[in-house]
């Protein structure tokens, strides 16, 4: 399986873009490494220009969206399934809530 690394920078809280576009197929899951706390957000943009990133929403099961994609990891060290039906832009980021003490690598995983 494909996999991509994302790293969010000491004193950082965004990590660098991860470009979906060869990628025919979809996320499965996120490794999350031990972090300083916090939850996790997932940007999306449909270009690489950083003013055009915006944390995406979770998305609608039976009425209006109920907030941002959130996944709480508080320390971390832990992986997140991929929602099934959650489709994303071309290109992602990963956000923490906190900034971090040192340089954090995520690892996405591709089917």
């Amino acid at each position: 399986m494909p996999l991509a690394t994302a790293t969010i920078p000491l004193s950082g809280s965004v990590s660098g873009n991860i470009d979906l576009r060869d990628l025919r197929r979809g996320i499965v899951a996120i490794s999350v490494p031990v972090i300083t706390s916090g939850d996790l957000f997932i940007q999306g943009g449909f270009d690489t220009t950083s003013a055009n990133f915006t944390r995406l929403l979770q998305p609608p099961m039976d009425g209006p969206t109920s907030g941002y994609l959130r996944f709480a990891v508080g320390a971390g060290s832990c992986a997140i399934p991929w929602p099934a039906n959650l489709r994303v832009p071309e290109f992602i980021r990963l956000e923490t809530s906190v900034p971090q003490a040192v340089a954090r690598a995520f690892s996405v995983l591709f089917n």
